[in-house]
């Protein structure tokens, strides 16, 4: 057995020396390293003595290594008498601590200065300083001549050789991390030691040697069993002896072909017959969402398909550690766009393939990530942290007691916390701080998503309560939702007070002896649907039109019915105000609903319909000054108690606070997305404003929907526009704005611009034409609008603002670019069947059809960073005329290891991979 603790007897300090050796041989986890690290090479080498964490539980795996503590792992991976060497370094900038592990390594020939005196001890180690001396280690370099012309280059091609650099992205001359070196320090324990055979003769010329040409390196063998404890290769029958074999005599073995709890392909590794743990292999592919069964063939190829297919290779997936039963064809099925194992592979879970290169067996492991809440503080009697499970969650677990003897670091979680636990065979396997977003909800699609500051999160399958039931937040008010590892919410405070209510503004029978009814419908979430109502013995309704114009309790029915019930007679309140009746004040705690006032409060959710532009808001503070206009309006109240808990408000042309007088152009339909000096995120569109081309800030991309006039604009606190009201010819714009349709011709006489019979536009004495020109803002005379209008290339709408006289003060065209042309973004957007990502960093564009013509694509790159995705960069790829597809060819991505990343081109998102 090794002498781990032989560098004690230099009495250096735990500070000194924190993080660089080893106190044990527990194979415990460190707090601060998860399945994102290095985590094997950090337990074997804790196990062995060569690498450890600091007094704190924590490995510090972003910390970079110094030359100096790069000498100390050597030091400990070769098991140096360090004591023995000490004061006969002969370099003078070497601290104390560091002087005999430096000497050691100089004396034996790992490493050098940067000349005689100057070693350059606090300097960061480089990848190729770090693997000269792991290959000096190896048994390279062992003549002057081996080093070429440049040692980097030789060190570099060894090296990689070697597999020095399996699982380090970091370049040659870049500093390592301690996850970095942990990785190359297990790496060359499972390289090759090898001899050298020198090549040509050494020339001495006076006291100079001038060595022959470079050596040629084989791999020592050996006949012991011993040095098939890590690999069992042979070489003339012979075993290859690798490093950790000759280092530990036998007493560490690597194993393969375990699986994990999870059924992953793993290796085994134990020291001394006491395991360190059990590592899953590096998959092939690793999915975060639904993948399509034709993605699976592509990946594992058309021979493994077959084998698959004929029974000559096994299939197996695997399910929080609990194997499927399993058909091939609801998996892998070649130009089968479905998806795959629908019913096991869903967002929430990582999804795993493993190809085996030598039987073309394939195993897909899902491994789901579930929320709990720690429940009280931890035990340190028992040493137990007790979780539970969250209403409308998952957790199939047995047991939701965890113990110290199980898990490390259990006394780091607090009463409430939010944890992440995975799950195999019933049994809880890992668990980690869940990430948490605290944030107003500004919308949310049922069953889907939810947008928090203006970020939208995707629902984990494993959140029940959302992805199953209607689940409603209360809009601008704050909530704190919960991710799983990959950005998926898994659960959210939100709170059910308010009762599922939706207003019916009209109710009408569809026919048949005993028909349905359907209902105009309004729900609190803005939506506004025909719901067909299931009208049986409870819901007998004899006056339609008594009916309408109130609220309902409502439960949706499996077979999409609409189960309604009446609101008690006294909880309802309805009226209709007359014109230009106030309604509604900001900051007033009084509904006027015609009849009468209630009160309302904080809570009171307020359903806003102004002409079909619905608008939900929450509480007094928020709910703006609303009149009634000049048909009057409609009002209807739920109370709970004494306030009001739903309000309606609907009519055709409503005054609501506000509502600026200024009118807007928006020249384009893809903003620019914006932070602020608060963090407030906004979206910044080119635009004309009243009268100037200038820009607009919105403070959600779904207000200006396309490009065109608006009106009715309002502004939030941060003035930011919230509100507007396109333009569209109906009664409720207002009397200065108009719009002509099917404009295919202007001419100009007079003052009069002539947009089609009967479209006749007299100009104003100060007037301006503005022209859209894709985007630009330009402006135009009469007479070269008349010259250059023509239905190829502008837009058939025509806008128009006028003054009180009815004479136009400006008039907006819009000009398209390349308008009826095959590479029209537009229509080549449209042709886009899906794009697809590889774990290599390639991808590929496949369309609907044959291009007409070579067409240019922009492919982005986007990495996931805290649950949300940010561009890293761009990639050019032209589609060849007749083509249906193009990919990256040699031109792939650089991928991150251990980081999930998605490629997006015009908008179109391709399947997320890990690097």
């Amino acid at each position: 057995m090794r002498n781990l603790k032989r560098a004690l007897s230099l009495g250096l300090t735990a500070t000194m020396i924190s993080g660089l050796m080893v106190m044990g041989s527990s194979a415990a986890s460190y707090a601060d390293v998860t399945s994102k690290q290095n985590e094997e090479a950090i337990e074997v080498l804790k196990t062995v003595g060569i690498m450890v964490g600091d007094e704190n539980g924590k490995f510090n795996p972003e910390a970079k290594v110094t030359r100096n503590e790069m000498a100390v792992v050597m030091c400990n991976l070769l098991d140096y008498t360090v004591a023995s060497y000490k004061g006969t370094s002969p370099f003078t900038d070497v601290p104390e601590w560091a002087e005999p592990y430096v000497a050691a390594c100089y004396t034996n020939g790992i490493t050098s200065g940067y000349d005689a005196k100057t070693y350059g001890g606090s300097d960061t180690v480089t990848t190729g300083q770090a693997a000269l001396m792991l290959l000096k280690a190896l048994g390279y370099f062992q003549y002057s001549a081996d080093f070429g012309s440049d040692w980097l280059v030789e060190t570099t091609k060894n090296g990689s050789t070697a597999g020095l650099f399996d699982g380090v992205a970091t370049g040659a001359k870049e500093a390592l991390t301690r996850n970095d070196v942990a990785q190359m320090v297990l790496n060359a324990l499972e390289a090759d030691l090898v001899k050298a055979e020198k090549n040509g003769s050494d020339v001495q010329v006076g006291d100079i040697v001038i060595s022959g040409g470079k050596a040629t390196y084989d791999s020592r063998t050996g006949t012991d069993s011993k040095y098939a404890k890590i690999d069992n290769t042979k070489v003339d029958g012979k075993y290859t002896i690798q490093l950790g074999e000759d280092l530990y005599k036998g007493d560490l073995v690597k194993a393969d072909g375990a699986d994990d709890d999870f059924g992953r392909p793993s290796v085994k590794w134990t020291y001394e017959n006491k395991e360190i743990g059990t590592y899953a292999d590096d998959a092939d592919a690793v999915y975060t969402a639904t993948v399509e069964k034709q993605d699976l063939y592509d990946l594992v190829g058309s021979d493994v398909y077959a084998d698959l297919k004929n029974g000559d290779a096994d299939f197996t997936v695997v399910k929080d550690g609990v194997a499927q039963d399993v058909k091939l064809s609801d998996y892998i099925v070649k130009n089968n766009d479905d998806d795959a194992g629908k019913e096991v592979i869903k967002k929430g879970a990582t999804t795993e393939v493993f190809i085996d290169d030598d039987s073309n067996d394939v195993v897909i492991t899902v491994i789901n990530s579930y929320v709990a809440q720690v429940d009280g503080d931890y035990d340190k009697n028992d040493e137990e942290l007790d979780l539970k499970a969250l209403d409308g969650t998952e957790l199939p677990a047995d047991d939701t007691t965890l113990s110290a003897d199980d898990f490390d670091y259990l006394d780091t979680y607090s009463d409430e916390d939010y944890v992440l636990v995975t799950v195999a065979n019933k049994e809880i396997k890992t668990i980690a701080l869940a990430e948490t977003v605290e944030g107003k909800v500004t919308g949310y699609t049922q069953k889907k998503n939810v947008t928090v500051d203006g970020t939208k999160y995707e629902y984990s399958k494993n959140y029940t309560k959302a992805v199953d039931e209607e689940m409603k937040y209360d809009l601008n008010e704050a909530y704190t939702v919960v991710l799983d590892a990959n950005g998926y919410v898994v659960y959210s405070d939100a709170s059910d007070s308010t009762e599922d209510y939706v207003y019916v503004a009209k109710l009408a029978e569809t026919g048949g002896a005993k028909g349905n009814l359907e209902a105009d419908a309004y729900f609190i979430d803005g939506t506004n649907e025909v719901i067909v109502v299931d009208n049986d013995e409870d819901f007998d309704v004899k006056d339609l039109d008594a009916a309408s114009g109130v609220w309902y309790a409502f439960d949706k029915k499996s077979n999409g019915k609409y189960e309604l019930t009446a609101v008690k007679s006294d909880d309802q309140k309805t009226g209709t105000p007359s014109k230009d009746d106030t309604i509604t004040t900001n900051g007033k705690a009084t509904v006027d609903y015609g009849a009468s006032t209630v009160k309302a409060n904080n809570d009171t959710i307020f359903v806003v319909n102004d002409d079909d532009d619905i608008t939900v808001y929450t509480g007094i503070k928020n709910v703006p000054d609303v009149t009634a206009g000049s048909k009057g309006a409609n009002v209807a109240v739920v109370m709970d108690g004494s306030y009001a808990d739903v309000v309606y408000i609907g009519g055709d042309d409503l005054s609501v606070s506000g509502d600026s007088d200024d009118r807007v152009y928006v020249l384009e339909s893809k903003p620019d997305a914006k932070v602020d000096s608060d963090d407030n995120k906004y979206y910044e569109y080119d635009a004309i404003v009243n009268g100037k081309i200038d820009t607009i800030k919105a403070g959600s991309d779904s207000i200006f929907k396309e490009i065109g006039l608006y009106e009715n604009i309002s502004y939030d606190s941060d003035n930011y526009v919230d509100r507007a009201v396109l333009v569209d010819g109906t009664d409720s714009d207002k009397e200065d704005f108009m719009v002509y349709t099917d404009v295919t011709k202007i001419t100009y006489k007079g003052g009069v611009l002539s947009l089609g019979e009967g479209k006749d536009v007299v100009l104003a004495d100060k007037y301006t034409i503005f022209v859209n020109d894709d985007g630009d803002g330009k402006t135009a005379t009469p007479s070269s609008l008349e010259k250059n209008f023509n239905a190829t290339e502008y837009n058939s709408t025509v806008f128009v603002f006028e003054d009180d006289k009815d004479e136009a003060v400006e008039i907006y065209v819009y000009k398209v670019k390349d308008a009826g042309k095959v590479e029209d973004v537009e229509k080549v957007d449209a042709k886009i069947k899906s794009v697809k990502m590889w774990a290599d960093g390639g991808f590929n564009i496949t369309m609907t059809e044959k291009a007409e013509k070579a067409v240019d694509f922009t492919v982005e790159l986007q990495q996931r960073v805290d649950g949300k995705y940010v561009s890293v960069t761009t990639k050019k790829v032209t589609l060849e005329k007749d083509a249906t597809s193009v990919s990256d060819g040699d031109n792939k991505f650089v991928l991150e290891s251990g980081k999930v990343y998605k490629v997006v081109v015009n908008g179109v998102e391709s399947n997320e991979v890990k690097g």
